[in-house]
């Protein structure tokens, strides 16, 4: 299973130009997720990938062909490392348990990779060296999540769901019944923007990040058609806050809405992550604006392991979006008291 995921790059020089000595692994520039590096892994260790790297790179003679990526496993320190050289800017690395195979994870490792990282490379390395690492942790744990997910689907692992704060970014899962308007939420958020002739149906986990009141959230936004719901758990892991969205003007699925609710709040590992209900469309005919209605329908009286609030909203005609997100603030308050 994967434990960790973390980045390493070292200001202008490269890592593997780096001179391995004590006093300059304290200026290393890391990030991981979601424990601290320096928690995980010795000097040692760090000094070990580096040599693993700087070994590789001079039997393929990498810096003449300018070749931009190896991978590479290596066990130091009782630590099975998974990793990747980004030549010659930064090493990027997965910490796995001690009995996994890393050639597992190669194809999905080496996809992420491509992926998330290559194409923006340049501007990624280029905004971490100023000091701005909020787009890099979102992409870390966009990665983290995908092969986590790969564990479970492909590896037959069963996904380990754990809650906890990661310093100043606050998880945000968002999910419901298909249509209900997950997507049109977010795009509403990060844009200010809304399309009544945008439908696109969400088919994989959206990531979007965005700042309300100074807290930084990252919004996962799922797909929810019924063969890609069993998927709702595996994204949910390390969770600060969760977002169930409802069309209040069709009443007609209400009873499943209600049913694939509480499918999740009955989950032990899911126990306090605090929950807010989102009745959107209130703009349309017929649709049911009373939040005493919608709380009866749902039975949401019947929660009683979490904090939890109801709030209709119009994502179309932008009614209570700003609410939702003070009401997100005010969560992330208890959680990031300092902040």
């Amino acid at each position: 299973m994967l434990k960790d995921i973390f980045f390493i790059s070292n200001g202008n020089i490269g890592v593997l130009n780096v001179n391995l000595t004590q006093d300059n692994f304290s200026n290393m520039n890391t990030i991981s997720y979601p424990k601290k590096l320096s928690s995980i892994v010795k000097n040692k260790s760090i000094s070990d990938l580096i040599l693993n790297f700087k070994e590789k790179v001079s039997s393929l003679e990498v810096g003449k062909n300018k070749t931009p990526v190896l991978y590479s496993p290596l066990i130091t320190e009782g630590i099975n490392i998974y990793s990747c050289l980004i030549y010659p800017d930064a090493i990027i690395g997965l910490i796995l348990d001690k009995d996994d195979n890393p050639y597992d994870l190669k194809e999905v490792f080496e996809d992420q990779i491509n992926k998330y990282f290559l194409p923006q490379k340049q501007n990624i390395i280029a905004t971490f060296r100023s000091g701005a690492n909020f787009e890099l942790e979102t992409l870390l744990i966009s990665i983290f999540i995908d092969i986590r997910r790969y564990y479970d689907e492909i590896l037959g692992y069963s996904p380990f769901l754990a809650f906890r704060d990661h310093g100043s970014i606050l998880k945000v899962f968002i999910f419901g019944l298909d249509e209900a308007g997950k997507t049109s939420y977010v795009r509403r958020i990060t844009t200010g923007e809304y399309d009544k002739n945008y439908y696109e149906p969400t088919r994989q986990f959206n990531i979007d990040h965005y700042t309300h009141n100074d807290y930084n959230f990252i919004f996962w936004d799922v797909p929810g058609q019924v063969r890609l719901r069993s998927k709702w758990l595996l994204g949910m892991q390390d969770s600060n806050m969760l977002i169930y969205m409802i069309d209040a003007a069709d009443e007609v699925r209400f009873e499943e809405s209600k049913k694939e609710l509480w499918n999740i709040l009955v989950r032990y590992e899911l126990e306090g992550v605090p929950l807010l209900i989102l009745a959107n469309k209130i703009d349309l005919p017929f649709a049911l604006t009373s939040e005493k209605e919608l709380i009866t329908h749902i039975n949401l009286n019947e929660i009683t392991n979490r904090t939890w609030d109801i709030m209709t909203i119009s994502v179309a005609d932008n009614i209570n979006i700003k609410k939702s997100l003070d009401w997100l603030s005010e969560k992330a308050s208890t959680i990031l008291p300092d902040v």
